[in-house]
């Protein structure tokens, strides 16, 4: 199953990651405060290769630690629940300093970082933000970056050297040579990671916000031979590092909701397929609210492919995953994968076998949605079982 998500990855390396930012907190390149600003629609606007560190090297020294740049509204701005402790608001603080003492540290690479702390460090200006984020009604747990006159951080290359040596100098010193083991994705020999990164985004379906673990062994039972943390199923902080970034690209950008299971999917054997083409998700959502709307749409792009119209699409194939949380890891309910040809021959099949004639008796019935379809088989939609999604 990982190969098959290692297949789509993309650039990825240890210490970045992808994040979803909602907030920007702005100022001058003297740093002046000059307002907040929503980034996109919903959760906020998603970034490639944001500084990341682990949860071990979040936790591994004596401060209170926090990320590079982006960071949660109570450690950037101090934006804090007013139901907090005081053990709590003290973490937050500490928290701020870290991070504002990272921004200084950077400055020397990228200069303009200077005037971001020098913002974060003005106890005036942070009532303001302050302000502003709550008549935002700005959520606690969303992340915030700062933009200097107009400069993104997260979209430049300035302070990425800094970073890559500071994250280094957060490792203890290796004594002798590291043990080699055989990594079970690429077979080469490799140093392994003690904890795999998590995957995020199966909040809604058993998961936990700050994410689950795929390939975890934090408790004895689920170890061999002696061998602790992720050393039971060895990889290298590369290849591990490439797997989660992908499948949190995946479960973030092309997944759907089937109860209380996520089915994250892609395609193979062509460069793209069309938003929509992409039949996967008619299933949420049909493509047009007219009856028998998603069977016609089917129906002649099965036909296209069939007749040579669509060559582009002969050679395609699909993955599908069906993930689900409990107890912080993922559960891999399911690996579908097969022809798009296929698929959309099952699409066609799908709301064919379920169009029915609309009240009135004139005409058919919109197409209807699949949790509509399953839903109609218990009382209350929380009773379904997954097993029973599985087989629809």
């Amino acid at each position: 199953m990982l190969d098959l998500v290692l297949q789509q990855a993309g650039v990825s390396e240890p210490g970045f990651a992808r994040k979803t930012v909602k907030w920007a907190i702005t100022c001058t390149a003297d740093g002046r405060y000059t307002g907040v600003v929503a980034l996109g629609e919903g959760k906020g606007r998603g970034f490639d290769a944001c500084p990341n560190l682990s949860q071990p090297e979040l936790i591994g020294g004596s401060e209170s630690r926090a990320h590079f740049l982006v960071e949660s509204l109570p450690t950037v701005a101090l934006y804090l629940d007013e139901k907090l402790d005081d053990k709590e608001r003290e973490k937050f603080f500490a928290k701020h300093n870290w991070f504002v003492d990272l921004l200084r540290r950077a400055a020397q690479d990228a200069t303009y970082l200077e005037a971001v702390a020098n913002l974060l460090d003005d106890a005036e200006t942070l009532a303001l933000i302050q302000t502003d984020l709550k008549q935002a009604k700005a959520k606690f747990t969303e992340a915030a970056v700062v933009i200097v006159d107009g400069i993104n951080p997260l979209e430049r290359d300035d302070w990425r050297d800094w970073w890559r040596g500071f994250r280094a100098s957060l490792r203890p010193p290796k004594v002798g040579g590291g043990q080699l083991m055989r990594c079970v994705l690429t077979g080469e020999a490799i140093e392994p990671v003690a904890t795999n990164p998590k995957i995020k985004g199966l909040a809604g379906v058993g998961g936990l916000s700050m994410g689950d673990v795929l390939a975890g062994f934090d408790k004895a039972a689920f170890q061999s031979y002696g061998l602790e943390q992720a050393a039971n199923a060895a990889m290298s902080e590369a290849t591990a590092t490439a797997y989660a970034e992908t499948l949190n690209r995946l479960v973030s950008d092309k997944s759907i909701k089937l109860g209380n299971t996520l089915a994250t999917y892609w395609f193979t054997g062509q460069d793209d397929i069309h938003a929509e083409d992409e039949v996967m998700s008619w299933f949420v959502e049909p493509p047009e609210q007219t009856a028998g709307a998603a069977e016609h749409h089917a129906h002649e792009l099965l036909t296209a492919i069939r007749t040579g119209q669509r060559a582009d699409l002969a050679n395609a194939r699909f993955v599908s995953l069906l993930l689900s949380g409990a107890a912080g890891r993922v559960m891999v309910r399911e690996v579908m994968q097969g022809s798009f040809e296929e698929l959309v021959a099952h699409t066609e099949a799908w709301f064919r076998d379920l169009s029915i004639v609309a009240r009135d008796g004139k005409s058919c019935a919109h197409d209807p949605k699949f949790l509509a379809v399953a839903g109609s088989l218990v009382r209350d939609l929380k009773d379904l079982p997954s097993p029973w999604l599985q087989q629809l």
